[in-house]
């Protein structure tokens, strides 16, 4: 089977992108199978055993529908350029079957070609926090949701890593696809060497990964993290990942900004922003940290958490829609009563407070769910039949 998937980005390790790690999960687990991947991207084709890149052929009236899109606050161009690399793939390279996520609907406009698609539910427009704070709404993110749902309502397989998304999407929408399946994200579980344990880590040292922004909850990070300094001169918090900026009544700040006007100076002088790091350099911070915290308003099913789980690392978490399907509370990690910054720290206390055995506990849990449920052999089992079923659909579709 040659199945294409489309990606932000690629090779993976340039950007810090959920997409991406599961493009690269996924690829990884069925090239062992034999079976034949290859990604596009809005910038490239990579297809082959090198994967080395070739451009996207141009369009007669590239420069014009670029032009147009900026001002119209549409993305009709990438659109058509994705479709453009599909289709100059196909021909050279027959493909069996694409899976693509929901942004921008732009796999509505794959579809037309006529080949099997999947399209997976990576983070509809319309869970998204900016999305549901209406005042907040522009042109963009309308012309962007409006585009999601019309192709969304006209898609034939639908793949979601949970449940709730799924659920929530149908009901948001008029979905009709016949193919529908919850299917969780695959992560790659650490070996003991990189694993978390009790006896070698910090139990003060706090880790928290994602981009620096609202939707991750970094204003609710750092507000938690403020009421327990007091408590335990010697807590750290150590930040990974790029510095986007939270917006505050319309002024963005980013992280020193945000720290120098938010923050006591005592609390600042505990916390370390180390930027977009590679993943094994968060590796060892990882199996380092006393606790893995994820903060997020909105996920449909964070990496950092189920990367942290993989590699057995106590788990803190906000409540982003979701969670309970991964996280059971005192077994396999902790979910906050809301994602207010009193409730994260009220929980913090109590798991800072608990003797290790609890942290413990919830490690161990955390691994045998992902070894369970979220190995990559597992993942793809149960994606080939859906894969199929596509296939098998469109032939029929085409009698």
């Amino acid at each position: 089977m040659h199945i294409a998937f489309f990606s932000p980005s690629w090779p993976p390790g340039g950007v810090a992108n959920g997409v991406v790690t599961y493009v690269d999960a996924m690829s990884e687990e069925l090239r062992r199978l034999g079976h034949e991947v290859s990604v596009i991207t809005p910038d490239g084709i990579f297809d082959g055993p090198s994967q080395e890149r070739r451009p996207i052929p141009a369009g007669p009236l590239d420069r014009w529908r670029r032009q147009f899109d900026r001002l119209r606050k549409e993305t009709g161009f990438a659109a058509g350029k994705i479709k453009r690399a599909f289709a100059d793939l196909h021909r050279h390279h027959p493909i069996d079957i694409i899976e693509m996520e929901e942004t921008f609907g732009w796999f509505g406009e794959v579809a037309k070609l006529g080949i099997p698609l999947v399209v997976r539910l990576h983070g509809p427009c319309f869970r998204a926090p900016i999305w549901v704070d209406s005042s907040r709404r522009t042109r963009w993110l309308r012309n962007r949701e409006r585009r999601e749902r019309h192709a969304l309502e006209a898609a034939r397989a639908i793949s979601s890593p949970a449940r709730l998304t799924l659920e929530e999407t149908n009901a948001a929408y008029r979905i009709a696809a016949p193919i529908q399946e919850v299917r969780v994200n695959p992560v790659r579980v650490a070996s003991p060497e990189e694993s978390w344990s009790a006896q070698a880590c910090d139990p003060h040292s706090l880790l928290w990964v994602g981009q620096f922004t609202y939707a991750k909850g970094a204003d609710i990070l750092l507000g938690a993290f403020s009421q327990l300094v007091d408590q335990w001169p010697d807590l750290r918090l150590d930040i990974v990942g790029p510095d986007t900026g939270i917006d505050v009544e319309g002024q963005r700040y980013r992280f020193d900004d945000y720290c120098a006007k938010f923050l006591e100076p005592g609390v600042l002088e505990r916390v370390r922003m180390h930027g977009l790091l590679k993943p094994a350099e968060i590796r060892p911070m990882r199996a380092r940290a006393g606790l893995t915290l994820i903060t997020s308003r909105s996920e449909v099913f964070p990496y950092i958490l189920a990367e942290a789980m993989a590699s057995a690392s106590p788990v803190v978490s906000t409540r982003w829609g979701g969670e309970q399907e991964i996280i059971r509370h005192g077994e396999s990690g902790w979910i906050a009563r809301d994602n207010s910054p009193d409730a994260v720290a009220a929980l913090l206390r109590e798991v800072l407070s608990a003797p290790m055995t609890a942290r413990e506990i919830c490690s161990q849990g955390g691994l045998a769910f992902c070894k369970g449920n979220l190995s990559q052999a597992a993942v793809v089992e149960q994606a080939l039949p859906v894969y199929q079923a596509a296939i098998d659909a469109g032939k029929s579709a085409n009698r």
